[in-house]
């Protein structure tokens, strides 16, 4: 293994853990020593990679918006699935990030409490780019009223939507057919979304 091999896989061990003790603890608790004793290195070496915990914190979620953004491309790009298949998708995928504990409620408020404001133009961008745009581009195939909501608005609306059945879940862990009753409620809701909500 060369020393940009090596140098490569120890960056990647330091996000992997990062972002196991930052979703699961949330930025404030987690300290740089802790992730450096997780990844089993010193603190010199993580600040190698990454020059404090901001750092890492901003590396980590575009690590984990650019995965996001992987898995939403493919699915609203199924030519062969309707509109509400689609949304159908984003939203039990979405829980099942929760689920896995990529809690995105948290993750966002993470963003806005603790980032200074070049992380969060940064982050904020990549949010939209990652999340934001691949159901907008679900949604422009919707016919809406004249002058109703921009798809833009539509996709933040929809994805609020979903995130009001994150909490619930995340009580949900000792349930043997929790992924059944997650993904029947991603389609409930996003059954509201299509034909309550664009339609009242």
């Amino acid at each position: 293994m060369t020393r940009h091999q090596t140098t490569e896989e120890t960056q990647k061990n330091i996000l992997r853990v990062a972002e196991t003790l930052f979703m699961e603890l949330g930025y404030q608790a987690v300290s740089t020593r802790q992730v450096a004793r997780e990844c089993g290195i010193s603190q010199p070496t993580l600040y190698y990679h990454f020059a404090d915990k901001q750092e890492l914190y901003v590396a980590v979620l575009l690590e984990a918006l650019r995965r996001m953004n992987m898995h939403l491309d493919e699915i609203t790009g199924e030519n062969k699935l309707s509109i509400e298949e689609k949304l159908g998708r984003v939203a039990v995928y979405m829980l099942r990030q929760t689920y896995h504990d990529i809690n995105l409620r948290n993750m966002l408020h993470d963003i806005e409490s603790e980032l200074d404001e070049g992380s969060r133009s940064k982050v904020g961008e990549a949010f939209f780019r990652s999340m934001i745009l691949p159901i907008v581009k679900v949604l422009q195939e919707v016919p809406g009223p004249e002058g109703g909501l921009s798809p833009v608005k539509l996709a933040f609306i929809f994805l609020n939507i979903i995130s009001t059945g994150d909490r619930e879940f995340q009580q949900m862990n000792g349930r043997a057919n929790l992924l059944e009753t997650l993904d029947q409620e991603a389609h409930r809701l996003t059954h509201f979304f299509l034909h309550g909500f664009l339609h009242y």
